[in-house]
């Protein structure tokens, strides 16, 4: 997967194969070491969670489900 980085201030895109997915985001961070492939972990944005008895659910906003999905996630059915 490809990934460019901008940041501009205190605000920054991130694209992932050509697709902005920076309002699915939180933050990031980006490490590398010599002669290995650089390594990026998204912190991905959640809505909301909530919590009854040993459920949890997490509520996404919809750019954070497009992204969650570009990198081979398959949502939950929903009941």
């Amino acid at each position: 997967m490809h990934a460019d980085i901008e940041i501009n201030g205190h605000r920054g895109t991130i694209r992932l194969d050509g697709h902005d997915v920076s309002k699915g985001i939180r933050g990031f961070r980006l490490t590398g070491e010599a002669g290995q492939l650089a390594r990026l972990e998204l912190d991905v944005l959640i809505v909301e969670t909530t919590r009854a008895a040993a459920d949890v659910s997490a509520y996404l906003n919809p750019e954070a489900v497009e992204l969650l999905k570009r990198l081979g996630w398959t949502p939950p059915e929903t009941p």
